[in-house]
């Protein structure tokens, strides 16, 4: 496909905690673009140290050329909102980007930190959205939501963690304040954060994507492929990936962790300056990791908390 002059202005968001996958995100990134230097780098800051803010930045300009710029939010405004498991409130900030940028500036690819992306980000940036709201990927299996986020039942659920925003159409329609005050009337209802809300309000104004453009943890789960073998799409997204999305709390810088893909990580861990990190395991860990492979998931759980008791007596 032809590259566009414009730039391709990519966004995201991170705390200290996720600054090390955040850059081996970047680095797959730019790795796979042909033209990186048509690539702007957004990172909305949700409290990145300084140190971390020059090691990621060094690390970008010094190999690639390319300057991180970051944007604030006023953090406040997602506070008060439900988050759960591994999550932090900066889920949440990707709702704020049509306000962090000129009006001159009418289209960004939102990207989660935890990703691996494989194929040159240009393929999927050149797609005309002129008459959508975003585009995104498919996230199978989540017709039981749409009743709580009143979605039409032909309708269709993505993943958040890739969001293609036409911000000239969010602007033109107030869509931020929107989905801000879906949040706020529906917290008993939420379950998924900012991604229940965004489909809820975007709901038929989107465009899907080629599902291997957001291949999704739970592809692997042995329920979704016997629902799902029998599409081509989800069969490529699963054997050759464009972006590898860890969606699950389990990430591949987890020991316990067993992902297909586990390996993508750490070849672009290698080239960050954090390659000399390796994940945390203790005896307890290892145990547990060896059940999960001898012992059926119906018993495994309940023989791990017993030597777990056991170890900590």
């Amino acid at each position: 496909m032809q590259i566009d002059s414009e730039k391709i202005e990519i966004v995201t968001a991170c705390d200290d905690n996720y600054v090390q996958h955040l850059g081996v995100m970047l680095c797959s990134l730019l790795e796979n673009t042909l033209h990186r230097e048509k690539i702007n780098i957004w990172v909305i800051d949700g409290g990145i140290t300084p140190v971390n803010k020059h090691k990621l930045s060094d690390f970008i300009v010094s190999i690639y050329n390319i300057k991180i710029r970051y944007l604030y939010i006023d953090q406040n405004i997602y506070l008060r909102f439900p988050i759960s498991f591994h999550f932090t409130h900066t889920i949440y900030y990707r709702i704020s980007i049509p306000i962090l940028f000129d009006v001159s500036v009418s289209k960004v690819l939102y990207l989660d930190s935890d990703m691996i992306i494989k194929s040159d980000i240009s393929k999927i940036w050149n797609v005309d959205i002129s008459e959508f709201y975003a585009a995104s990927v498919e996230a199978l299996g989540f017709e039981k939501r749409y009743a709580d986020l009143n979605m039409l039942s032909e309708s269709i659920y993505f993943c958040s963690g890739l969001l293609m925003m036409n911000l000239k159409k969010w602007r033109e329609d107030d869509v931020m304040n929107r989905v801000i005050h879906f949040i706020e009337d529906n917290q008993s209802k939420i379950q998924m954060w900012d991604q229940d809300s965004l489909n809820s309000i975007l709901c038929g104004k989107w465009l899907p994507l080629p599902l291997d453009w957001n291949q999704q943890t739970y592809f692997f789960d042995d329920e979704i492929y016997n629902k799902f073998c029998n599409r081509e799409d989800f069969i490529k997204a699963r054997d050759c990936p464009s972006i590898i999305h860890y969606t699950s709390s389990h990430k591949p810088w987890h020991y316990m962790n067993d992902h297909p893909y586990k390996y993508e990580y750490f070849n672009y861990l290698k080239l960050t300056p954090w390659k000399e990190f390796s994940p945390k395991f203790s005896l307890l860990i290892r145990i547990k990791k060896m059940l999960r492979v001898i012992i059926p998931k119906t018993i495994w759980l309940k023989v791990y908390k017993t030597i777990s008791s056991f170890i900590s007596s």
